[in-house]
């Protein structure tokens, strides 16, 4: 991967992109992966999107789930 270093990825799309709207979101990604050479660069920064966004999905049903069960359930399902 000549283009793409996954670890800026972090600071390119932090965690604070979900706050974008859908349209704001998917103007920021298409504008950075147009600039990518190769297809399997902009497939790479996709898929890392996908990862650290489901990543964060996980983390808020555990959050939600320790909200609404008893402790001991909680840890059972985490």
């Amino acid at each position: 991967m000549n283009s793409v270093n996954l670890s800026r990825l972090w600071y390119i799309f932090p965690p604070d992109d979900q706050d974008l709207r859908p349209g704001e979101f998917e103007q920021k990604v298409t504008s950075y992966i147009n600039y990518l050479p190769r297809d399997e660069e902009k497939i790479a920064v996709l898929d890392f999107l996908m990862v650290q966004y489901a990543a964060f999905q996980k983390q808020l049903e555990v959050l939600r789930a320790r909200a609404v069960v008893s402790p001991p359930e909680h840890v059972q399902r985490a």
